[in-house]
């Protein structure tokens, strides 16, 4: 799906058919493509879907009788109405290594004085800044790229632009400059489509705000949009708001991770919980069909908006004669998991389900816990039951693949996520202690992405303190290697690496002092 999304950027891609065992939502996370909303298409089960890269394309799906003799059920998508395409030009500098590299060597290598000596500070600023432009203007020269309303978010002008330079390598059959365009083209796609699903709430962020002024009576003067990404429970952002002048900050759909009790005294925090309803009975009935013979230990997880379905279905499943444990990794609810935070499972499990859409919480489940221990995923909103698994391996070969690197290295950057609470100074200053002997640089980042990383050039290794995920899941598709604190702790010999990855980020009872809730940053009052 990479190489279809690269070579043919304007396609429309439509995948159809019986999925059966196949995971839809693995797909949707891994791809450009979107599930066009469906129902059951056999009996009671949803195993027919209709996945494309632009499902703004068709109405409602209908769901109709088969005119062939089958058991299953027929999707009806038809197309809506297309504008005609809106083209336009897009100007941007290709701020690629090279040409950076180049751009400092002419700023460090310029004869500044005449600037300098300017006695008005105005027209010295002017002078700066012209001088600035020239050496971009050589360095990274402006380029033209036309654009269409029709393109896709993830195609930027920088994404067009290699495509048109990839097919004059194509013409000249230059196979080595064509794979380096394919990986360079690839990784900047797969940065932005990460992006671009981050930023699809913020359309309602207006609407929301006029509802608060008009329904508040005159008691709310201002409503301030925080316009940073919020990718969970971490991000929220008191130091941003107080410094806005906001009283109250309002964070929606996310458990109280961080206590309001720890937030910035001069803000007031709400924490708005979401508890999304389900069919309850259609639960029941697919595990009572799907689930092995009791007697079996079962443990109960899932994401933060369905954690009061665990308590409704667990006498159901008792009653069934199943043993049943909802585990919890405070300060969590039970049976809740963050993208970095899953409870440990008693020793004797015999199978987990996990109820919530997507990938990413359910994947810190399934690399805490052993490769043979089933997981079955229920997906509420297209009713669909899934055994889940990860690729262990593949997460030990890529993440002491860079361990070793860091072994090796001398000149560390040490990222502090400024995004929220993610980023930790305790987590910091351990991370320093671990340095003794090697350079390092601080660098505060809200976003990290590695077009920013790449500019730190004498950089060999990079510690991020955000989020571990980004790491695990994206530490493949940076230029240089980017650890967790945990995994720096590896590399530098103060702990051994564990037999399963740790996934207690946020846990109070966390494996080491890489963690920010750890027992050793507490302090004792006596």
């Amino acid at each position: 799906m990479d190489r279809i999304a690269v070579e043919f950027t304007n396609a429309t891609i439509i995948v159809c058919g019986d999925f059966n065992d196949l995971d839809p939502e693995e797909i949707v996370n891994s791809t450009t493509l979107s599930i066009l909303a469906t129902g059951p298409t056999r009996g009671d089960k949803t195993i027919d879907f209709v996945l494309t890269n632009h499902p703004l394309l068709f109405k409602q799906p209908e769901i109709i009788d088969a005119s062939l003799p089958t058991d299953h059920r027929g999707i009806l998508c038809r197309p809506v109405e297309q504008e005609k395409a809106i083209r336009t030009y897009a100007y941007f500098r290709d701020q690629n290594k090279a040409n950076m590299q180049y751009f400092n060597y002419l700023m460090d290598t310029a004869d500044l004085d005449h600037i300098f000596d300017i006695g008005d500070p105005d027209l010295a600023t002017d002078e700066l800044l012209k001088f600035i432009r020239w050496t971009l203007d050589i360095a990274c020269p402006m380029k033209r790229v036309r654009m269409s309303s029709k393109d896709p978010e993830y195609i930027s002008p920088l994404v067009k632009y290699l495509i048109k330079k990839k097919a004059k390598a194509s013409i000249r059959h230059n196979t080595r400059k064509i794979n380096a365009l394919n990986e360079r083209i690839r990784s900047i796609i797969l940065e932005n489509i990460r992006a671009s699903k981050n930023k699809r709430l913020t359309m309602f962020a207006c609407a929301i705000a006029d509802v608060l002024l008009s329904q508040s009576n005159g008691e709310i003067e201002h409503v301030v949009i925080m316009g940073d990404i919020t990718y969970g429970a971490c991000c929220v952002d008191d130091f941003s708001a107080s410094a806005l002048g906001a009283t109250l900050l309002v964070h929606y759909g996310h458990s109280c991770l961080i206590p309001i009790t720890d937030t910035l005294q001069s803000i007031s925090a709400l924490y708005v919980f979401v508890d999304i309803e389900m069919q309850i009975d259609h639960l029941q009935a697919i595990l009572k069909k799907n689930l092995p013979p009791p007697p079996c230990h079962i443990a109960l997880l899932s994401i933060v908006q369905f954690v009061c379905t665990l308590q409704k279905i667990t006498p159901f499943l008792r009653e069934l004669g199943y043993k049943i444990t909802i585990p919890q990794s405070r300060p969590l609810s039970p049976g809740e998991v963050l993208g970095c935070t899953s409870p440990s499972l008693p020793n004797d499990v015999d199978l987990a389900i996990f109820i919530g859409d997507g990938r990413f919480h359910l994947e810190s489940l399934l690399i805490s816990v052993p490769p043979s221990l089933p997981v079955l995923k229920y997906d509420p909103y297209n009713g669909a039951l899934t055994r889940e698994r990860y690729d262990h391996n593949r997460l030990l070969s890529t993440r002491m693949d860079s361990i070793h690197k860091a072994k090796r290295s001398k000149t560390f950057g040490l990222v502090l996520s400024t995004l929220g609470r993610q980023g930790s100074p305790k987590v910091l200053d351990h991370v320093i202690s671990l340095l003794d002997g090697c350079d390092y640089i601080v660098v505060l980042m809200s976003e990290i992405s590695d077009a920013k990383l790449k500019m730190f050039t004498d950089v060999e290794c990079w510690v991020q303190i955000a989020c571990p995920r980004l790491s695990i899941d994206w530490g493949p598709e940076f230029s240089s290697p980017i650890l967790t604190p945990y995994e720096l702790s590896v590399a530098k010999g103060a702990v051994s690496w564990q037999k399963t990855y740790p996934m207690d980020y946020y846990s109070n009872e966390s494996l080491g002092p890489w963690t920010p809730k750890n027992s050793k940053h507490k302090i004792d009052v006596k």
